[in-house]
């Protein structure tokens, strides 16, 4: 029998079926071709989780990545497979650090499903250059203003002549942007990670520290 190759180098794909359809069409010249047809879904999630992590290609474009692991349970497909139709998961996004701030490892303690608006309230960026902080740009006046998409508009603040100011009403849009997420969460464990970020951020307007992420 012959081996199959791992995925990204380290995935096993144990599944007793098929992870996709093809059928074969006739060719104008009179070559027949192969069509998929249907790609298992899931299998496409632990393909792209393994390639976040192994593929070095993937992670010199995205270097956030670096440093990130897949627990060896969901190295073999058959046991990823498993959690994920434990889970509420159709139409959702998977995350490792929204329960686990910081975690680097794909596994069934630290990761869950998550909706779109849930996972950008966490695509937050530094401002124009590494002097900037987070929600903040630098105006040619030499003011800094902070931005945030709340509710899915973009809300722009005002000119402040430090970055730190610009950066606290960063916090105070982001706060009212997770808030309005909560509301229509269901998953308690999602609802209790995002109260810990809104009290991390008004901790931090009330110290006037920096948030380097959330």
């Amino acid at each position: 029998m012959k081996t199959k190759r791992k995925v990204c180098g380290v995935g096993i794909n144990d599944s007793l079926t098929p992870i996709n359809k093809r059928i074969t069409l006739p060719h104008p010249k009179g070559r027949q071709i192969q069509q998929t047809v249907w790609a298992c879904p899931i299998y496409s999630l632990w393909a792209d989780m393994l390639k976040r992590c192994y593929s070095v290609k993937y992670k010199a474009k995205y270097p956030t990545y670096n440093g990130c692991s897949v627990c060896d349970e969901w190295i073999h497909f058959s046991n990823f497979r498993d959690w994920v139709n434990s889970q509420d998961w159709e139409g959702k996004e998977l995350d490792k650090d929204i329960l686990v701030e910081g975690n680097t490892i794909y596994s069934p303690l630290t990761c869950l499903f998550v909706t779109k608006e849930v996972n950008y309230l966490f695509l937050c960026k530094r401002g124009c250059t590494k002097t900037c902080l987070m929600g903040v740009r630098l105006l040619e006046s030499g003011k800094y203003k902070a931005s945030c998409k709340v509710g899915g508009r973009q809300v722009i603040g005002t000119p402040r002549a430090s970055g730190m100011q610009a950066h606290n009403d960063w916090k105070t849009m982001k706060i009212k942007a997770i808030n309005l997420v909560i509301e229509n969460q269901t998953d308690t464990r999602v609802i209790e990670a995002l109260c810990r970020r809104v009290k991390l951020l008004e901790d931090s307007i009330l110290n006037n520290t920096e948030i380097k992420s959330l």
